[in-house]
């Protein structure tokens, strides 16, 4: 808890009031996400539960009268920043958040491990994201939800926050080998990475800037390699 009134640190050690805010519930869950990258959606989703139950109490006719009986008044800012530590808008997206299905929550969280795993990108699976997973539908292929989600490229730190309980594989980024230090044929080397982003989200402007500026087409060889593309699939 913080930012607390004397009065309203003494109404919340009582006991009733206490349990009815499950204030050791959310002090254990808040320390729980310190530090968290790896398993942070998952330690939020159980935090907005306790939020959207708490909420529910506070709103109770009871409560209310119990304030206002300690002479407390607070609203669901005050709740969510006194107690949760959060902002109102915070608290508000978590409890929507905690509401979408098990089904939902676990398509997108796979979803985020397949674009990382299978793919080398990096989708944020975040409170927000869900939101805007269940806000958009649950008809998602793997290649649209790589257009809607804005993945980046994965590399040695990125690869550690993407979610839950993934196993962490940092993407080789080292140049060394065979092939030479600024070799462009690298699997893994920035250029490939770059396109191969460019190329699973369709966009055609950072493709085309690409293979001008990292793979060094002249824009006829461009225009060439463009109608080489459309006779193969004619």
């Amino acid at each position: 808890m913080r930012n607390l009134l004397n009065i309203e640190t003494e109404f919340l050690n009582r006991a009733e009031i206490g349990a009815g805010l499950q204030l050791e519930i959310v002090k254990t869950s808040l320390n729980a996400l310190e530090g968290v990258e790896r398993t942070k959606l998952s330690k939020t989703l159980e935090l907005a539960k306790i939020m959207g139950e708490v909420k529910t109490y506070f709103e109770l006719d009871e409560t209310r009268a119990k304030f206002n009986d300690a002479g407390i008044s607070w609203t669901i800012e005050e709740l969510a920043d006194k107690v949760f530590h959060c902002s109102k808008s915070w608290f508000h997206r978590c409890i929507k958040a905690s509401q979408i299905s098990a089904t939902k929550q676990t398509k997108f969280i796979s979803l985020c491990k397949w674009a990382l795993e299978s793919e080398d990108l990096n989708i944020k699976c975040s409170i927000d994201n869900l939101n805007k997973f269940e806000s958009t539908g649950n008809t998602y292929t793997k290649r649209n939800f790589l257009l809607v989600f804005n993945p980046v490229e994965t590399n040695e730190n990125s690869a550690q926050s993407v979610v839950g309980d993934t196993t962490s594989t940092p993407v080789n980024t080292s140049n060394s080998g065979d092939m030479g230090s600024n070799s462009q044929n690298s699997e893994n080397s920035a250029p490939n990475r770059s396109l191969h982003t460019a190329l699973n989200t369709r966009d055609a402007r950072t493709v085309a800037r690409l293979l001008m500026e990292d793979f060094h087409f002249s824009q006829r060889e461009l225009m060439d390699f463009t109608t080489n593309i459309q006779n193969a699939i004619v």
